[in-house]
């Protein structure tokens, strides 16, 4: 445990940015102490008075009393009992009070496909194709990995659509892919090649395509502009036919413009910088799962495997193989939140393989289940 003496403007800020932190204060003659932190860490305030003092009632109000800075830090050390619990914006909770935020589930790509890979996909826009011979048939100048957001390969691909779909122009027209559902279209793409196949010879005409190139397998859990996640579990989703050729990356980062504790948290890396705004650096080791083992050995538990949703002719709505799933609770361990703003949490977890190498079998997914609510 690691007690750190501060003055009150930076207690004060370190409290703000930290609203679930347990407070306690104790008065002595016209001075106040006063103490914020967790079982790891606490940050002291001595002698405040005046303007401090005024601000501290005004803004702190529902501190706890204590009657000495020693009660206070054993308290929050939890030597005599737990800390207050406070909801997210500082208020003392009761039991009936309920969860704050907006529910949300957060899936990453398909590490088994990489079509899906989108997160740092290249957009490149009006690429020349060739007619491979019949008219019916055009390709790139090289075969490349594209982005599939129209046939149910990403989860709630819909939301991303706009974004990452392809475009491909006859003579400057626009022609329309293939409906999976209804078959009715001018072309398909095989999007392990971005090869597109018309339905009608397009001889002596000029094709381009817009799409989107896949670069690597990097995946980011991250919240929306002003919003902090607060995870409360992880399901990593296993088909029975996936096998794991790569290691699994989770890289906790921060924005340098944002992160709060450049000089403590940094891996690797020389927090002065200089560095562009908006550089991502890690925040300490990363945690990597080289086996199967690995992810069996630290998630709280499995579910009995899921079978395989098919029919005797399977569609693309189908799951063609038994699904296994491990599960991470976080209610039961330490809370971790992601945040967009400044402060202690990471501003977002990178999620990657570690050699880029396309797991083989149907699927492996990381399903996020999360309260998203305003930063204050």
């Amino acid at each position: 445990m690691q007690r750190i003496i501060v003055s009150y403007a930076v207690w004060k800020q370190i409290a703000d940015a930290n609203p679930t932190w347990a407070r306690y204060h104790s008065a002595r003659g016209d001075s106040w102490h006063i103490a914020v932190g967790h079982r790891d860490v606490q940050f002291l305030s001595d002698a405040m008075a005046g303007t401090d003092k005024a601000d501290f009632d005004a803004t702190y109000t529902d501190s706890t009393l204590v009657s000495s800075r020693e009660d206070a830090v054993a308290l929050l050390i939890g030597l005599n009992i737990k800390p207050v619990p406070r909801s997210s914006r500082g208020a003392p909770l009761t039991q009936n009070d309920v969860r704050e935020g907006s529910k949300i589930q957060i899936m990453s790509q398909n590490f088994c496909d990489k079509r899906t890979w989108y997160s740092t996909s290249v957009r490149r826009t009006a690429q020349t194709m060739t007619d491979t011979g019949d008219g019916l048939v055009w390709a790139l100048a090289a075969d490349k990995y594209g982005v599939d957001v129209m046939h149910g390969r990403i989860a709630h691909e819909r939301r991303i659509r706009t974004q990452y779909k392809p475009v491909v122009k006859v003579d400057g027209v626009t022609k329309v892919e293939k409906d999976p559902h209804t078959d009715v279209g001018d072309y398909v793409i095989d999007y392990k090649t971005m090869r597109v196949t018309f339905t009608s010879t397009q001889a002596g005409a000029t094709v381009t395509l817009d799409f989107s190139e896949v670069v690597n397998s990097k995946w980011y859990l991250r919240p929306t502009a002003g919003k902090r996640l607060r995870l409360i579990s992880a399901e990593l989703q296993f088909s029975v036919d996936a096998r794991m050729d790569d290691t699994f990356i989770f890289q906790p980062r921060g924005d340098v413009a944002k992160h709060a504790a450049l000089t403590t948290y940094w891996d690797g890396n020389d927090p002065a910088g200089p560095y562009p705004a908006g550089t991502m650096l890690p925040l300490g080791d990363p945690t990597c799962y080289q086996t199967i083992f690995d992810l069996i050995c630290e998630a709280n538990l499995s579910y009995p495997v899921i079978p395989a949703f098919k029919h005797d002719t399977p569609t693309w709505r189908d799951t063609a193989v038994d699904v296994r799933i491990f599960s991470w609770d976080y209610g039961q361990q330490a809370v971790v939140n992601v945040s967009d703003g400044a402060g202690w949490d990471p501003n977002d977890i990178e999620i990657s393989l570690e050699h880029d190498l396309e797991m083989e079998g149907t699927q492996a997914v990381v399903t996020f289940y999360a309260l998203s609510e305003d930063i204050e």
